[in-house]
């Protein structure tokens, strides 16, 4: 497999396979893979971009946990939105208001629906 084409890897595995906590730490790493691979930000810019997040967390004495880890991926993810692809920290709230909402009127069981609105 090429440079440009490795896939990012979850913060723990077990016996070669991947290894989250939470079905959202998969979800942010395949984001954050996802910008990689259809060249929205290079590797380098993500590495800078968790590692400062990484550095912050330790700074801040937060757990050494992969759930930190992951919230360091999500942030990392965040700040580049708003920095590389132009989405303002009030876009990112809203949206996260909008999904915690349909989250919250959706019946157990059944998927979640975000309106396009």
């Amino acid at each position: 497999m090429s440079q440009s084409a490795k896939k990012l890897v979850p913060f723990d595995s077990k016996n070669g396979k991947p290894s989250f906590e939470e079905t959202w730490q998969a979800e942010v790493l395949a984001i954050a893979d996802l910008l990689i691979q259809r060249g929205h930000i290079s590797r380098k810019i993500w590495a800078d971009a968790l590692g400062n997040e990484l550095a912050v967390s330790r700074q801040s004495n937060e757990p050494d946990t992969a759930e930190t880890y992951y919230r360091c991926v999500l942030r990392a993810i965040e700040h580049l939105l708003e920095q590389k692809i132009s989405i303002t920290r009030k876009e990112v709230n809203l949206r996260e208001d909008e999904w915690r909402s349909a989250y919250m009127r959706t019946p157990h069981g059944q998927p979640v629906v975000l309106s396009s609105g």
